[in-house]
């Protein structure tokens, strides 16, 4: 019973201390909120960005059967492109060079004209050849395909009336309809629209970036917290004080953790709580909340347990700062906590649905973004949990030797 009282005590000492240092507030509430802002900020819409196209219109022909003009009112009002009408085409080609443009399209002289004659018209595409630039001329080509498709059906309901009228037999007639149809439509094709998951709206890719700023913080206190544990209290002064007290290391290094998951919880309601205001949206009966808990808890003491691993390499404080931030970066990128696994290259996307963290954090994603039931989504992170098991408590191992060494310096 003493030695809950003492964990309590000793936490009670780190809450107090929440409110204390600026600092620690800043990281634990502010820094997570302005990065989640800024990431919400630049991926939170499931709009695709506007691509810039130039577009040099050569077509001279006037009036009402300017197809070039429809054409423009069509790529402008698919919001998909951002138009620059240019006079010049060697300009345009400069433009695309030099990216001050995504793409370029040319018309040519007599674009209406050939089309109103039932002759084919080329158009001409300029682009670097990049991923940006592939991406963006496979979605102007897709684009002028629809256009140009409309144009075919719209020919062939003038050539059916023509046919209508021409002095041949009905059983030719009947042919030469039914196989324009099928050049119009080769095949019918039915769309079925199902409910999306939150993921594909802008109020689930602000929750999808929301949950990533808690991993990051889990990532960092976590590892931090481990990597300091002693060397901190060393360079304060205090570990020889609780070294002689009744305090016995098990029972610091409990407090320590609570303490961490203690601000990994502030951490975690704050950013939730203002990605609600700017938007976010999850799907949250209460049983979600807590298996997201639960899955939250073992990722977070994984990092706790790496970061006691690694506290043997740490001399000093500020080796131990070196060496934390040496691992949390890297991991902050390639373990699929920042950055979502499926961008990353096929080698790191195996390594971030295996990590820990990054599997917890996959699994709180699933359940709160995909609609996966709360026991199914436990079940995907049950690996993940026991792993964090096993290095917490191998850390903790280590943490019992290396305080057994400064008590022999005592």
């Amino acid at each position: 019973m003493m030695a809950f009282w003492r964990i309590l005590s000793e936490t009670y000492v780190f809450l107090k201390g929440l409110t204390r240092y600026k600092e620690t507030l800043f990281w634990i509430i502010i820094f997570p909120i302005l990065f989640y802002s800024i990431m919400a900020g630049i991926w939170g819409t499931s709009n695709p960005p506007s691509m810039k196209l130039g577009i040099y219109n050569g077509d001279s022909l006037a009036g009402t059967y300017n197809v070039s003009k429809a054409l423009l009112r069509a790529l402008n009002s698919s919001r998909l492109f951002k138009t620059k009408l240019y006079t010049n085409l060697t300009k345009l080609k400069l433009d695309v060079m030099h990216g001050k443009i995504d793409a370029g399209l040319s018309l040519p002289g007599n674009f209406s004209e050939l089309i109103s004659s039932g002759t084919s018209p080329t158009l001409t595409i300029y682009y670097v050849e990049s991923k940006w630039g592939g991406f963006v001329q496979e979605t102007l080509m897709s684009f002028l395909r629809t256009f140009s498709d409309s144009i075919r059906t719209r020919a062939i309901d003038l050539s059916l009336g023509y046919i209508t009228s021409l002095n041949i037999s009905n059983t030719t007639r009947s042919m030469i309809t039914k196989w324009m149809k099928f050049i119009e439509e080769p095949i019918h094709i039915n769309v079925s629209i199902k409910k999306p998951p939150l993921i594909a709206s802008s109020h689930g890719l602000k929750a999808y970036y929301a949950i990533s700023m808690i991993g990051l913080e889990a990532l960092f206190i976590g590892l931090f917290s481990g990597v300091e544990a002693v060397n901190e209290r060393k360079r304060t002064g205090t570990l020889g004080v609780i070294l002689s007290s009744p305090m016995k290391g098990w029972e610091m290094l409990v407090s320590d953790t609570v303490s961490v998951l203690v601000a990994v919880g502030v951490s975690a309601i704050s950013v939730i709580l203002f990605s609600i205001l700017t938007g976010a949206r999850y799907v949250a009966p209460p049983t979600t909340f807590v298996v997201v808990t639960i899955l939250l808890t073992f990722g977070t003491l994984s990092m706790v347990g790496l970061g006691l691993l690694l506290a043997p390499l740490a001399k000093t404080p500020e080796g131990a700062t070196v060496i934390a931030n040496a691992i949390a970066f890297p991991l902050m990128f390639i373990g699929g906590v920042a950055i979502p696994p499926f961008m990353l290259p096929k080698y790191l996307r195996t390594f971030a649905n295996n990590w820990p963290l990054g599997k917890a954090i996959n699994a709180v994603r699933a359940s709160l973004l995909y609609d996966m039931p709360p026991l199914k989504a436990l079940n995907i992170g049950l690996e993940s949990m026991i792993a964090s098991a096993i290095i917490y408590i191998l850390g903790a191992f280590i943490y019992e030797r290396l305080l057994a060494r400064v008590v022999e310096r005592y």
